[in-house]
């Protein structure tokens, strides 16, 4: 490793799940004892995570530890290799459903060949998992638990950064609720009032209060925490992910997966229906017009104490959109480059305003030439949200095409006589 990676960002609760782990003589007790004195308070399950009830409490973990064979051959699992292999690919699914986190998976046996099994039967839950013997990480062990979970840290960016947020995140959250809750205990009860003569949700109107103040709270990513060797300067992000010089050379990037990199620029910009709540309406909302075989898409550009339902249903301004690839919304491959060094990323028609990947791939258009005022109803179905900054710069665009002054068109000759070109043609 190049650096010493810090494991604060990981302090929390971890569980382990044998059915040996409350015996105190047993290998399974002794490493949860080594957890508690490492200052991971760990929660003990003698039955697999299949058989928990409210797994889901365990979201706070910061880990995980799995017994493959839980005990002997009668065991509830069953004795053959093949019904075990497929418990604890089962294990793994519940486990990494409630948290991505690690995931070790215990094994008196080789943990190789238990990798290339679990491989078989599900490629997706062996990258969840570590694979490992109880002797490889019990407390006597030269390969210790935190050198592990170091490891582990430093091969995965994404899951390192986002434990370094999480734990910032907690914190703002218990600075923010000893400020609120020292004070009257009652304000949500008086913000209620406020908002419901405002007609408004109380529920989102004070869901998006406690999440503003709390991201503003959280500030910036605390690099410190094994970070900056990797994301500190240019110098340091370009060389974890392989670059060659300063061209981008795809070949040469750290396992870049182009999907998933677009899947993470989306999130930033789209959130779909199923992942938003059912009310209010808000600005940047896309809905889907349903005409048979004639569908519609169009992006709401009021403001968003214009969208809210107060008295029943309420026009709101919509402009028509559509989404097409990514070839169509950028241009040829020159002007591309030359775009790229400016800064750009589409050349945009006066009446049009594009975003990128925007969703499932697509680039979306909204075409201010097509607009108009309409509440909405049951024949138009709400299929995300366009987020800020990308819903304001399509309202600002909006803006500045609705007040354009024309100009009259320069005649050619002045424009080659400016360009220094006194020719004419025969």
């Amino acid at each position: 490793m190049s650096e010493a990676i810090s494991l604060e960002c990981m302090k929390g609760v971890c569980a382990i799940f044998d059915d040996e782990v409350k015996d105190s003589s047993s290998k399974a007790a002794a490493i949860a004892g080594h957890l508690d004195s490492l200052g991971f308070p760990c929660l003990r399950y003698e039955q697999p995570p299949t058989k928990v009830h409210s797994l889901d409490s365990l979201a706070s973990c910061s880990f995980f530890f799995l017994d493959w064979k839980f005990g002997s051959e009668n065991s509830s699992l069953g004795g053959s290799q093949g019904l075990l292999d497929a418990a604890i690919v089962e294990s793994i699914k519940a486990l990494h459903a409630v948290k991505h986190a690690p995931i070790f998976v215990f094994t008196q046996d080789d943990s190789e060949s238990l990798k290339e099994r679990v491989e078989a039967l599900d490629p997706a839950a062996a990258q969840h998992a570590i694979f490992c013997r109880k002797d490889d990480v019990s407390p006597e062990s030269s390969e210790a638990i935190a050198d592990r979970l170091a490891s582990w840290l430093n091969d995965q960016l994404g899951a390192h950064v986002f434990f370094v947020w999480q734990s910032q995140l907690r914190s703002a959250i218990n600075s923010l609720s000893r400020k609120l809750l020292a004070s009257d205990k009652n304000w949500p009860a008086l913000l209620a009032v406020a908002h419901h003569e405002d007609k408004v949700p109380p529920e989102s109107a004070i869901s998006e209060m406690l999440g503003t103040v709390v991201m503003n709270r959280v500030g910036a990513l605390d690099l410190s925490l094994g970070l900056e060797a990797k994301l500190g300067t240019l110098e340091a992000a370009k060389q974890w992910l392989g670059y060659k010089g300063d061209d981008l050379d795809e070949t040469a990037l750290r396992g870049l997966d182009t999907h998933h990199l677009a899947e993470v620029i989306e999130a930033e910009r789209f959130v779909a229906h199923e992942d938003l709540p059912k009310k209010p309406r808000c600005s940047g909302d896309i809905f889907r017009y349903v005409n048979g075989a004639n569908d519609t898409f169009w992006l709401n550009i009021s403001p968003t104490c214009d969208s809210i339902e107060r008295d029943g249903s309420r026009a709101i301004l919509i402009v028509k959109v559509r989404w097409i690839d990514h070839e169509s919304a950028l241009p040829d491959l020159e002007n591309r480059k030359a775009l790229l060094h400016q800064g750009a990323q589409v050349v945009e028609k006066a009446h049009e305003a594009t975003i990128l990947n925007a969703n499932a791939g697509k680039a979306l258009v909204a075409d201010f030439r097509t607009v108009k005022v309409n509440k909405c109803g049951s024949d138009y179905h709400r299929v995300g949200r366009l987020l800020p900054p990308y819903i304001t710069y399509v309202q600002n665009l909006y803006s500045s095409y609705v007040v354009r002054v024309g100009q009259m068109r320069m005649p050619e000759a002045l424009i080659k006589a400016a360009a220094g070109d006194n020719s004419t043609e025969e």
